[in-house]
């Protein structure tokens, strides 16, 4: 019981720390945009800010929407260099990798035992 406590509460420092680097991220396109960002997934897509870490396809594929695929890019690769830099990890792009790979990867590797 004990351990999966602590899984737990790792499963959500982890998807905190993502929701953070998302917001920061998000926020080099001014609070404002960052704001009317998070409101159009919501309303389009049906996805709130916190439902983010357990949605990232469709954190992905609302992004491609919004941002095309280069800005799509810019803004995914910002939020895997935030995410690695609170963990104290460097990013490097992993080239067979998509958005989610790239984080699913990354929690592995923190879980690994």
């Amino acid at each position: 019981r004990r351990e999966e406590k602590i899984m737990a509460s790792t499963n959500r420092e982890f998807r905190n720390l993502l929701l953070e680097a998302v917001d920061e991220a998000l926020s080099i396109l001014g609070e404002t945009s960052k704001s009317a960002i998070f409101f159009f997934i919501k309303e389009k897509f049906g996805l709130r800010k916190e439902a983010i870490p357990h949605n990232l396809e469709e954190f992905s594929n609302a992004l491609r929407t919004i941002f095309g695929d280069t800005g799509c890019f810019f803004l995914e690769e910002q939020i895997l260099n935030r995410l690695y830099a609170r963990l104290g990890l460097i990013y490097q792009k992993r080239p067979n990798q998509n958005f989610s790979e790239c984080i699913r990867t990354v929690y592995e590797l923190l879980h690994r035992e």
